[in-house]
Order: C-alpha cells, then sequence, then structure tokens
C-alpha cells in the first residue's frame, strides 16, 4: 500500500508538471498565431493594393478585348506604369516608350508560345497582342515606321 500512495504522489506531480508545461506551450502557440495572423494581415493588404491598382487595368483589359493573364502580369510589373495604373486608356498607354512596349509584348509572346503548341492558339494569342499594339499606338500617338529618325 506504500507504494500505491508513493505512485499516486508521483503521479499527482507528474500531472501538475505537465498541466504547467502544457499552459506554457499554449502561451507560446497563441503568440506565434498572432504573430502569423499580422504578418498574413500586412500581406493581404499589400495584395489587396496591388489588386486595387491592377483593377482598373483588368477592366480596361476585358472591356477592350485583350485580356491575357501574361500580358496584364507583364503591365503591372513595368515599374515605370506602377503610378498610372489608375487610368490605362490615357495615362498608362501613353507613358509606354517603344522600347518598353517590345519588351512587355516580347516577354508576353515568349511566354505564352512556351505554354501553347497549336498554330490556333498562338494565332489567338498574336491577334489579342496586335489589338494591344493598336490601342497603344493609337493612344501614344508613335507610328510604326521602318525609318530610324536622326537623333
Amino acid at each position: 500500500s506504500d507504494t500505491a500512495i508513493d505512485a499516486s504522489k508521483l503521479n499527482a506531480e507528474n500531472v501538475f508538471v505537465a498541466d504547467t508545461q502544457y499552459e506554457a506551450k499554449q502561451k507560446q502557440l497563441s503568440k506565434i498565431k498572432k504573430e502569423f495572423r499580422k504578418k498574413k494581415q500586412t500581406k493581404t493588404k499589400t495584395a489587396q493594393l496591388n489588386e486595387d491598382q491592377g483593377r482598373n487595368l483588368k477592366m480596361w483589359m476585358r472591356k477592350n478585348e485583350i485580356w491575357m493573364k501574361s500580358l496584364y502580369q507583364q503591365l503591372l510589373a513595368t515599374q515605370a506604369l506602377e503610378a498610372h495604373l489608375h487610368d490605362p486608356q490615357k495615362a498608362m498607354l501613353t507613358h509606354i516608350t517603344q522600347t518598353m512596349f517590345d519588351e512587355i509584348v516580347r516577354k508576353c509572346r515568349v511566354e505564352r508560345f512556351s505554354q501553347l503548341k497549336d498554330s490556333k492558339a498562338r494565332a489567338q494569342c498574336d491577334k489579342i497582342l496586335l489589338k494591344f499594339e493598336k490601342l497603344w499606338r493609337k493612344s501614344s500617338g508613335i507610328k510604326k515606321t521602318s525609318i530610324n529618325p536622326k537623333h
């Protein structure tokens, strides 16, 4: 019976130690969860800001039937256009230079053509990019020419 009493005391002490450790782990876990939520909120705020900036661009692209995810991503990624995403028709298109335009279209074409193997799908992609080029030329006033201007 002495062994039974000693065992019950031992179990009671172990339970107390286990409860204390459990509470400490719970506190630590709640701190980690709290920090994670804060980080998640800031990421969400940043993502929301990017989404808000790109919303007008996306709507404009769909309205003009030039929606292509790779083109959209290239336009958002172009640093020089970041400030003009709110007004794609006027502000953004007029700020795209010939070299910027060529780079954006080239990257889109390479990205999409690596995914597309069907010639009809590639032709559709080219059609969208050509339509984008026409809109850009009309807005920016840059004419297509094979003659290089003298500087």
